[in-house]
C-alpha cells in the first residue's frame, strides 16, 4: 500500500492553525477543511503541479480565511498532516525521504517542498521523543532526536534562499529553537527578521509565544511582555487584535481554563483586541471563542454581548457543547460566581 495514502492523517489543530473535524456550520472551519482535504488528496496522488500552484497562489496573495488567518497555515497543516510522529519505522521515513525526493526533483526552487523535508526530520525526531516530560524520555532516544533536529536546522539553513520565501520558514526554525534550547538573543536575531518580513503572518507570533512559555523555560511575564510589544509593532493594521489573538493561542497551547490564574493576561486590553478582530473579521469561529474566553474572565456584560451573536454554538470552540450551556446560563444569571 503507498505509505502516503496509509498514513496521511487528519491531525486536529487548534488557535493559529485550526482545524477540525466540522460539527457546527462555520465559513472559518469549512473553508479551512477545503483547504486542507485538497492538499491530502495532492500528496495522495503526487499531484504536486496542483499543489505548488496552490502554495504560490496562497503565498503571493497573502489570501485570508472568514476569521482574518493566512489560508496558507492550512496548506501548511496539510502537508505536515502526511509526517506520523508515533512511528519510529525506518522503512516508513525513507519512503517518505523518498517521496519528497521525487517532489524536489520536480521542483527544486520550491519553498513547500523544502520546508516539508524540514517537517520531515523534525517529526522522525519527535517519534523519539515523544509528548510526554523530559523525564519520561528514555536516555537512548535523546541522541536521534537530537540528532534529526539538528538535520532539519541544516535543512533550513542550506535551502534558506529558497524556503524563506515562505513564512513557514520561520515557524519551522521556531520549532527548531525550542527543541534545541536556543538562548533568547539568538532567538530573537531570528524571530524579529520573519516578523519584518512578514509582519502579518500570525504563526511567527505564535511560535514566539511558544518559545515563551513556561514548558519552555519560559514564563507567564515573557508572554505578557512579548504580547505588548507585538501589538504595538502591528497596532496600524490590527488594532488590539493581536494581543487578542496571542492570548486565545496561549489559552488553547499553554492555559486553557486557567488563562486568568496562571497568565499575565491584561484584561481590559484584552477586551479591545477582540473588537479590533471582529470589527475586520466579525467570523462565527472568531465569535465563539472569545464568548468562551469572556466565560473565563467571569466577564457576565462581554459574555452576554457575544452570546447573543452566536448563530450556531461551534463545538470545536467550546471543547464540547455543555460548556457553551454552562455559560449561557451562567451569564443569564444576575449575581457574581466565586472565582475559579
Amino acid at each position: 500500500m503507498n505509505i502516503i495514502k496509509k498514513h496521511v492523517c487528519y491531525l486536529c489543530f487548534v488557535g493559529a492553525g485550526l482545524l477540525a473535524p466540522l460539527s457546527a456550520v462555520s465559513d472559518e472551519l469549512g473553508e479551512r477543511r477545503a483547504i486542507f482535504d485538497t492538499v491530502v488528496r495532492d500528496l495522495q496522488n503526487a499531484n504536486f503541479n496542483h499543489l505548488e500552484s496552490l502554495a504560490e497562489h496562497y503565498r503571493g496573495s497573502q489570501a485570508r480565511s472568514p476569521s482574518g488567518v493566512w489560508k496558507l497555515s492550512a496548506l501548511d497543516a496539510g502537508v505536515r498532516s502526511m509526517f506520523d510522529p508515533t512511528n519510529r519505522d525506518l522503512e516508513y521515513w525513507a519512503y517518505l525521504e523518498d517521496y519528497l525526493g521525487q517532489w524536489l526533483k520536480q521542483y527544486p526552487s520550491s519553498p513547500t517542498a523544502h520546508l516539508a523535508r524540514a517537517s520531515m526530520l523534525i517529526h522522525q525526531a519527535w517519534s523519539y521523543r515523544g509528548t510526554g516530560p523530559t523525564d519520561s524520555v528514555k536516555e537512548e532516544d535523546w541522541q536521534p532526536f537530537n540528532e534529526y533536529i539538528e538535520q532539519a536546522r541544516v535543512v533550513l539553513e542550506q535551502s534558506k534562499p529558497i524556503a524563506a520565501r515562505d513564512p513557514q520558514w520561520y515557524v519551522t526554525m521556531a520549532v527548531i529553537a525550542r527543541s534545541q534550547y536556543w538562548p533568547e538573543e539568538r532567538f530573537k536575531t531570528m524571530l524579529n527578521e520573519g516578523l519584518s518580513r512578514y509582519p502579518d503572518y500570525y504563526p511567527i507570533y505564535y511560535s514566539a509565544v511558544d518559545y515563551y512559555s513556561p514548558k519552555w523555560n519560559g514564563s507567564a511575564d515573557a508572554i505578557e511582555q512579548f504580547a505588548v510589544d507585538a501589538m504595538e509593532r502591528t497596532q496600524n493594521s490590527e488594532g488590539n487584535g493581536l494581543y487578542a489573538r496571542l492570548y486565545w493561542h496561549a489559552a488553547q497551547t499553554q492555559y486553557d481554563d486557567r488563562l486568568f490564574q496562571d497568565s499575565g493576561i491584561n484584561w481590559p486590553m484584552m477586551q479591545k483586541g477582540m473588537d479590533d478582530v471582529l470589527e475586520r473579521y466579525p467570523d462565527q469561529w472568531n465569535i465563539n471563542n472569545f464568548a468562551r474566553i469572556s466565560c473565563f474572565a467571569e466577564d457576565k456584560s462581554k459574555a452576554r454581548e457575544l452570546l447573543q451573536r452566536i448563530e450556531s454554538p461551534i463545538k470545536e470552540a467550546w471543547g464540547d457543547l455543555d460548556e457553551h450551556s454552562r455559560c449561557q446560563r451562567w451569564a443569564a444569571t444576575a449575581e457574581p460566581v466565586a472565582a475559579r
